[in-house]
């Protein structure tokens, strides 16, 4: 309304002294590190597990629940992030810039193994429900992961829970800003995979710790 009475559309602010009530603090989500990542995964059953392997290379779970067995390149070993699912709509990515190539490793590919075997994969996408309907991811949440977490005494997990731990991970292990944009936000010129293996990425570590 202040831009109104600048440009003279009106002779007064008729809001202006209103005081409007005192906002409520945005909860973030918390972090965890890898060990118990680890302990959370081992811990969820299959589809779930899957998802939650999927939550440590950083994608949305809008971008997670859109996934197709197609998206995943097993000769180049990327998985094509190429859409978005929100309340069983599939869309385009957040932004044309989010649209990238993930290099992915042992641990998505054994995820993958454990997907197909459960039998609880879909045909052509990989999360499906009983009763042939996309995931919601806010089922998932409350479901799954927030179940699993209280099990293990964590805090109230959410999705955004695996993006930011794999972000923390990122920058306490030194990771060069330009891979660390590439690796979340799609910002650059594509992921090599050489940049993943020298830095030591989330899967790298998760993979070490279900093994020791």
């Amino acid at each position: 309304m202040g831009t109104g009475v600048d440009w003279e559309y009106v002779e007064r602010n008729p809001v202006a002294g209103v005081k409007l009530p005192p906002g409520k603090p945005v909860k973030r989500a918390p972090v965890l590190p890898v060990e118990k990542l680890g302990e959370l995964i081992a811990r969820l059953p299959e589809p779930y597990r899957t998802m939650a392997v999927l939550g440590t290379t950083g994608m949305r779970e809008s971008e997670i629940l859109g996934l197709r067995w197609d998206d995943f390149d097993t000769e180049k070993l990327v998985i094509r992030v190429r859409r978005s699912q929100y309340r069983g709509q599939i869309n385009p990515t957040k932004s044309e810039g989010s649209e990238r190539d993930l290099p992915y490793g042992e641990i998505i590919s054994d995820g993958l193994t454990g997907l197909r075997a459960s039998g609880l994969g879909g045909n052509e996408y990989l999360f499906v429900t009983p009763k042939g309907t996309l995931f919601r991811s806010s089922d998932v949440g409350k479901k799954a992961f927030r179940t699993a977490a209280k099990d293990l005494g964590l805090p109230e997990l959410t999705w955004r829970s695996f993006r930011r731990s794999v972000e923390t991970l990122l920058h306490t292990e030194g990771v060069p800003m330009k891979i660390h944009q590439q690796i979340l936000h799609g910002v650059g010129d594509g992921i090599r995979t050489r940049d993943v293996q020298i830095h030591s990425l989330a899967l790298y570590h998760l993979s070490y710790t279900h093994r020791n």
